[in-house]
Parts: structure tokens; C-alpha cells; sequence
């Protein structure tokens, strides 16, 4: 059985997300493209990454070209 782990982790942070009273703050700290948003329009949603995005001479992973802050 394969498990699409990345899926998973997506729909589990998605729900605790749902869970979470409207109005209260959080803090997307590691945001980078902030993947998370999303599910946080019913929160003070505030995000911070620590470092800039330099994908030269990344050829392997899910490097990407660009990274969209």
C-alpha cells in the first residue's frame, strides 16, 4: 500500500486549521510560498520565512526556478 504522505499532511493541517475560532492569530513561521494560507482567511494570518530562495545548481528534489513570496 502506498500512502501519499505529502496529500495527507495537506488535508490534516487544512482541518486543524478549520478548527481553530475565528479571529484568533497565527503565525505561518518557515512560510516560504505559504502553501498554508489558504485555510486561514478566518485568521489574523501573519508569515515569516528566514532565508531567500537560490535554486542554481538544485537540479534534483522539487527545487523550482522561482520562489514566489
Amino acid at each position: 500500500m502506498i500512502l501519499n504522505n505529502e496529500q495527507f499532511r495537506i488535508e490534516w493541517v487544512a482541518n486543524q486549521l478549520k478548527k481553530l475560532p475565528q479571529g484568533l492569530s497565527i503565525l505561518d513561521a518557515g512560510a516560504g510560498e505559504q502553501q498554508y494560507r489558504k485555510y486561514c482567511d478566518h485568521l489574523v494570518y501573519t508569515s515569516q520565512d528566514f532565508a531567500a530562495y537560490d535554486p542554481k545548481g538544485m537540479e534534483t528534489g522539487l527545487q523550482m526556478g522561482s520562489w514566489n513570496y
